[in-house]
């Protein structure tokens, strides 16, 4: 798979993998003890320098993790130049892109909420003022049970999804 054509690829950076995927294979028990605990470690050292970089001060009210995000050349502390090279690598991608990466977070958060929200069986598209004609006409032929899958249709884009929540939460609350 190709990560510039994922959905939510910010948060697939090649020194996160084994912490995204830790609870799920450690309940599988995939993994050794001596190798749990070292995952273990690298998690609480990556969150107790991302915590680190963002409250040490270096320029009156600016933190490193300010400096850093302005791509301002900083002088890193030497505790933490002497992390190994993928605990540093990835507390640095966490400070430098934090906004972006909650912002994802917060997608992925809101896209759950709405996957399962019904399309009831007698909407009509045609009525919607703003949907794209494209949509009207994948959305009339498919008829999808949920957002989730309306979403899932080729040429039905997230503005129209969008657009598709706000009436049927409209329609909801007037019933």
């Amino acid at each position: 798979m190709f990560t510039s054509r994922a959905e939510h690829r910010l948060l697939f950076n090649h020194g996160s993998s084994e912490i995204r995927y830790f609870s799920s294979i450690s309940d599988l028990n995939l993994l050794s003890p001596s190798r749990k605990s070292l995952i273990r470690n690298k998690i609480k050292l990556v969150q107790y320098w991302v915590e680190q970089l963002n409250i040490i001060k270096v320029s009156g009210s600016k933190s490193i993790g300010d400096m850093l995000r302005s791509q301002n050349i900083v002088d890193l502390p030497p505790v933490f130049i002497s992390l190994s090279e993928s605990i540093r690598d990835e507390v640095l991608y966490q400070v430098k892109y934090e906004g972006y990466l909650k912002r994802e977070i917060l997608n992925i958060e809101k896209f759950k909420k709405i996957e399962n929200t019904i399309i009831p069986t007698d909407f009509s598209y045609k009525k919607i003022s703003g949907l794209r004609n494209e949509s009207i006409e994948k959305l009339s032929q498919i008829n999808p049970g949920t957002l989730g899958q309306a979403s899932r249709i080729p040429g039905v884009n997230p503005s129209d999804i969008e657009i598709l929540m706000i009436m049927i939460h409209k329609l909801s609350a007037k019933s």
